[in-house]
């Protein structure tokens, strides 16, 4: 993410080093380049490519970012987890790739009610 912050501060402010940007051209071999940029002295690099990633990076961080707003705001009284889905379990039809658990592991039961039972319940040990 940093190169493409030095991509356009040196767009915007050039000086010594400028942002250069090489659309689709014919090579000496009659094949066709990608779109290149780079910064001057540096070797030119795929903008689609980086755009990828780009994007990619952003996507991370606002999954990130409602992670811990999900995290901040939950009751505090469970012990709330975030399980994140294998790739290969992801539905595509329902792309959805973290789920909200409690952490059954650390989930405390306090002691006067553990001999309860509910209402035509049974109790599991």
């Amino acid at each position: 993410m940093g190169y493409l912050i030095e991509l356009r501060n040196h767009q915007e402010h050039p000086d010594v080093k400028r942002t250069i940007v090489d659309n689709f051209a014919v090579l000496p071999d009659d094949t066709i380049s990608l779109p290149m940029w780079y910064l001057s002295g540096e070797t030119p690099r795929p903008i689609a490519a980086e755009m990828q990633a780009g994007v990619e990076f952003l996507v991370q961080m606002a999954e990130a970012m409602l992670i811990h707003l999900v995290m901040h705001t939950a009751d505090k009284r469970f012990p709330f987890i975030i399980q994140e889905y294998e790739a290969p379990d992801i539905d595509p039809k329902k792309p959805i790739k973290y789920r909200l658990s409690v952490d059954l592991s650390r989930l405390r039961v306090d002691a006067g009610q553990s001999g309860e039972q509910g209402s035509g319940g049974t109790r599991e040990t």
